[in-house]
């Protein structure tokens, strides 16, 4: 039996000659329907808005029906009174309005009329109130006796619904019984709930579902034989590293070793997770790195599959793998399989280059903005001992031995929603990496706060006093612990700056000193990285640290980032891809600079030149907690997700014309980060960036006003304002997020900034969906040869025949004249 779910809303009324309107609803099915829950009638509160004509009532509507049939599909009908100031109510108008028959959100609009009476009943009614109604409210529906009544239009009604169908249809087909297939020919259909799963229980010939594959032959992946399974082809490319840079290149030589590790991995039954060659591996976000309940990644070695606990399944809804398409648009019946595939595909979309172009794709699509912003005025848990150690899973604490041989889970500090207070600490977890930023209150001893060694600024505080266990299974809780054995040291560096691309290791002669209120190498940020080799443990463990300078004052606020990532050994080169292969909401948006190398006179070869580390991607600045600007911290720019920041500028003294430009490059550079080339930038149209392809990056497109520089210095350009543009590509049943192109706008502070002691500048980022709505596309119709055979005219034509002129005369005139007809 089906189960059909309505919840939603009765907004209100718009329109009607008065206010103070009430509404009595009720919903109507056919004799088949049963209601399991819910009240199918109601009436809402009396709404009497102060200002506008539109009365909102948000009268929740949740009822839950079950029906063997469509006959009877359930309206909803309303009749909506005028509550006047003597207490009396008086009809306004009826109106129904069928229930959509799709699943989804839906805002239906309910237009309403009243019955009118006789001149007498209508003057009465002008002046009296009353009039006359309805005797059954079946009339309002029913078509039935309702031809004799005269009615008036009044006002519309807004409500809102959200439908859900509990459907599942699963058809079994089998051949003929031949020779080769001895089963009887059957035709099944079962009706099931979707909670019991009928995709899994479905089954259709090997030989259909290779027809059914329809797999693009870009994300494919070859077998070890050369053969191909599910269709599909792969590329083995070379990483090449240089300064933390990759290009990737073909590389032929290694293709057979891909494919035979690729056999093993068939062969190999030492796990119980296999490899799964999917048309998109959603859940393959870091190349060169084997990524945990990934079944389809190709990093995935069986020995890395040993520790999975279950493979992550499709992104696709179960509605989506049980009807794969929707061009039907029906919520009963769907296409199994469609022989015109390029309509299940986004149109491909040209990326703007001009200002002209994203105009026109934002004309006529609701979009928002951060406006420019005004010209400013002048003006512990306690230590409890574990009783048993497992060994590290995915989930399980990660476990330290001090140097006092106390075994203690392994935290660091984590903001919460009231506080962001550096004594909260939270347990880390295997395989989980970890972000945060707290804050410490410096007290009133200022030498003691940034000499003392257990000082929060104080860099060896994060690295001699404890070790990290290899493996807690080898771990021996009867015996009196220490780290002869089974302890991973920590191999501290210290970083010039947020991204950790010069790093030096640590020396004693780092720790921080203090001089009178500055307190110097001090310790800004902290980043643990784990290398591990699944369930065998830790084998190493190493802690980058950035530090700074700190003017300490009594209650000073100071802030600090922390990081944790894990890594699987012998897989260094590798990054944390945005998606795969659309953009997933959240992730970091990838950036890149374009490579021109000339061949000949004629031919340029192109390419890109991207970072592995993310903080040379599309980035903006992090604020401090005094408002000035960090030129150590940066956040990226999330897809989807739109920002705003500010923040303040010491304005340096600025005597010449060359000074105020150092300023203006210095403001650039606080916006973008010192990485990104204003000039030569390009953006990854997708979450899995090709750098070998440039058709597959879209470059930036600047609308920055020139500066006005001259000796005042007025015309800085002080504030950005960023425009993302994306759409879906892709199949219909399996959409992916592309990014088509980026607009980078700019605002000048017109003031002189000479006298200032700090300027204001900010940053918007703002994404917006251009996608086109999908191409129907529909197959040209079949063409007909007609051939009649040689003798088609015989005897008429025959040599033997006297009369075979005139007879050829006769008919060809017959048909002439029948095809005129």
């Amino acid at each position: 039996m089906a189960e059909v779910y309505i919840i939603g809303q009765i907004l209100g009324a718009s329109d009607f000659p008065q206010k103070s309107l009430f509404c009595k609803w009720s919903i109507h099915a056919g004799g088949g329907w049963k209601l399991i829950s819910g009240v199918k009638e109601g009436q809402t509160q009396i709404d009497d808005p102060v200002s506008g004509n539109f009365t909102c009532w948000c009268h929740p509507v949740d009822v839950h029906y079950a029906t063997k049939g469509l006959q009877g599909w359930p309206k909803i009908h309303v009749q909506v009174y005028h509550f006047d100031k003597f207490g009396r109510s008086e009809i306004y108008g009826y109106g129904f309005c069928h229930i959509p028959s799709s699943p989804g959100t839906h805002k239906l609009e309910c237009y309403t009329w009243r019955p009118v009476g006789t001149a007498h009943e209508e003057f009465r009614r002008h002046f009296l109130g009353g009039g006359i109604q309805l005797r059954s409210i079946d009339f309002i529906y029913s078509g039935d006796n309702r031809s004799g009544l005269q009615t008036e239009a009044m006002a519309s009604m807004e409500c809102t619904t959200l439908l859900s169908f509990f459907l599942c249809f699963q058809f079994a087909f089998s051949a003929a019984p031949t020779e080769e297939n001895p089963a009887t020919s059957t035709t099944t259909s079962d009706v099931c709930e979707l909670d019991n799963s009928c995709n899994s229980s479905s089954s259709q010939p090997e030989s259909q579902t290779e027809k059914n594959a329809n797999i693009s032959e870009k994300w494919k992946y070859n077998t070890s034989d050369g053969s191909t399974s599910n269709g599909s082809t792969v590329n083995v490319y070379r990483i090449n590293e240089t300064n933390n840079t990759i290009n990737l290149e073909l590389d032929e030589s290694n293709d057979s070793l891909n494919r035979s590790t690729l056999k093993n991995e068939t062969k190999s039954t030492n796990t119980k997770f296999k490899i799964q060659l999917e048309e998109h591996c959603f859940c393959d976000l870091n190349r060169g790195s084997c990524d945990l309940n990934c079944c389809c990644d190709r990093d995935c070695l069986y020995v890395n599959r040993d520790i999975f606990e279950a493979c992550n399944v499709s992104q696709k809804s179960a509605e989506d793998l049980i009807c794969p398409s929707k061009i039907l648009n029906s919520p009963l019946l769907c296409v199994v399989r469609d022989n015109l595939y390029s309509r299940h595909f986004y149109p491909k979309q040209q990326g703007p280059f001009e200002t002209v172009t994203v105009e026109k794709l934002l004309k006529n699509r609701n979009v928002f903005s951060w406006s420019f912003p005004s010209l400013p005025n002048d003006t512990t848990d306690e230590y409890e001992p574990p009783k048993k150690l497992e060994v590290y899973a995915i989930g399980s604490p990660l476990w330290i031995l001090t140097n006092d041989s106390k075994l203690e889970k392994f935290r660091l500090p984590k903001s919460t929603l009231t506080s962001r207070d550096c004594d909260h600490t939270e347990p880390i977890r295997f395989l989980e990496n970890q972000e945060a930023v707290c804050t410490h209150r410096v007290n009133n001893e200022l030498k003691f706060e940034c000499e003392d060694k257990n000082s929060i600024f104080n860099a060896a505080r994060y690295f001699t006093s404890f070790s990290f266990i290899m493996n807690p299974n080898l771990t021996n809780l009867s015996s009196p612990l220490n780290c002869s054995h089974n302890c991973a040291s920590i191999k501290p560096f210290v970083c010039e700056d947020h991204d950790f691309d010069t790093c030096t290791p640590f020396n004693v002669t780092m720790t921080p000193s203090s001089d009178k209120s500055i307190c110097r190498r001090a310790v800004t940020d902290v980043h643990y990285k784990i290398i591990h080799n699944g369930t065998e443990g830790i084998q190493s463990v190493e802690l980058y640290l950035q530090l700074g300078t700190v003017e300490l004052a009594p209650d000073l606020l100071w802030s600090i980032a922390f990081h944790l990532t894990h890594q699987w050994v012998g897989q260094a080169n590798h990054f944390a891809l945005s998606g795969h292969p659309g953009y997933i909401l959240g992730k970091p948006v990838i950036t890149g600079h374009a490579i021109f190398k000339k061949r000949t006179q004629n031919l340029t070869d192109h390419s890109m030149e991207m970072s592995f580390n993310k903080g040379h991607w599309f980035t903006y600045f992090a604020t401090k907690i005094d408002g000035e600007c960090s030129k150590m911290r940066r956040n990226n720019i999330l897809f989807r997700e739109n920002i705003y920041a500010h923040c303040w500028v010491p304005v340096p003294k600025i005597k010449t014309v060359e000074q105020c430009e150092i300023f203006q490059n210095e403001i650039y550079r606080i916006m973008f980060g010192k990485h990104i080339n204003i000039s030569n930038v390009y953006v990854s149209s997708l979450g899995y960036p090709d750098v070998v392809d440039i058709t597959k990056w879209t470059p930036f497109v600047f609308d920055l006003p020139a500066s006005i520089v001259n000796e005042s210095c007025s015309g800085i350009v002080s504030s950005v304002k960023i425009l993302v543009l994306h759409a879906l590509i892709g199949e219909h049943d399996d959409p992916q997020q592309s990014i088509i192109g980026v607009k980078v706008m700019g605002n000048t502070f017109d003031r002189s900034v000479q006298k200032r002691v700090k300027l204001k500048i900010s940053i918007s980022v703002n994404f917006y969906d251009v996608t086109n709505p999908p191409l129907r596309i529909f197959a040209e119709p079949p063409t007909y040869e007609v051939k009649l055979p040689t003798d088609f005219f015989y005897p008429f034509f025959s040599k033997g025949s006297k009369s075979a002129d005139s007879a050829g005369v006769v008919i060809i005139g017959f048909l002439s004249l029948w095809r005129i007809i």
